[in-house]
């Protein structure tokens, strides 16, 4: 009873050591493994709510940049604390020309974990860049230890942006669920900027 209590309070250490009634201890069992699953569920809806926050303020600040490569380079600045890229993070991108077939070239913005203070944009040939990889209908994806967000306004394709150095080679759940937040705020962004 008291370890019910514990639980409904959103007290989920608990621990039962039944010896001797067989139902009793398939009961704590059956509590127990709730408990721990009902603690685990609270700590992603928790990450989730932290997530969305930072979303909401990061796409506060974008609209206030003061213009697209000032607002590019905040976005993979924040991104960067926040996530805990690598210190050695690196990101670039692939810009498209506004009929969204045909990339424009790509754009360094981070070089060696530090924000690059003069952007140039170099041609794809001479990025050496893998469009064929990169172009997907899903907003986020993984390539090796390169998250690629693919920020969209509506159906066209605006930007694919790399970011180098993230520490594992697959999104959790939730993490997936940030990157394609951050995706269409970006989308969003650039939207916003073209005006």
């Amino acid at each position: 009873v008291n370890a019910m209590f514990k639980v409904s309070a959103g007290h989920y250490d608990i621990e039962f050591k039944v010896k001797f009634d067989e139902e009793l201890n398939f009961v704590a069992k059956g509590l127990q493994q709730m408990a721990k699953r009902l603690q685990i569920r609270e700590g992603e809806l928790m990450q989730i709510s932290a997530n969305l926050e930072f979303v909401m303020k990061l796409t506060k600040e974008m609209s206030l940049a003061a213009n697209r490569d000032a607002c590019l380079q905040l976005f993979i600045r924040q991104v960067r604390g926040y996530v805990k890229f690598k210190n050695s993070m690196d990101a670039s991108a692939v810009v498209y020309e506004s009929d969204g077939k045909k990339p424009r070239g790509v754009v360094e913005y981070v070089a060696k974990g530090k924000v690059v203070e003069e952007i140039k944009m170099i041609s794809i040939a001479a990025a050496g860049v893998e469009i064929d990889s990169l172009v997907a209908d899903e907003l986020v994806s993984m390539l090796d230890k390169t998250v690629v967000l693919r920020a969209y306004a509506g159906d066209e394709l605006k930007m694919i942006l790399m970011l180098e150095g993230f520490p594992e080679e697959s999104l959790s759940t939730i993490e997936r669920h940030l990157m394609s937040l951050l995706s269409s705020s970006l989308g969003s962004a650039l939207v916003m900027f073209e005006f």
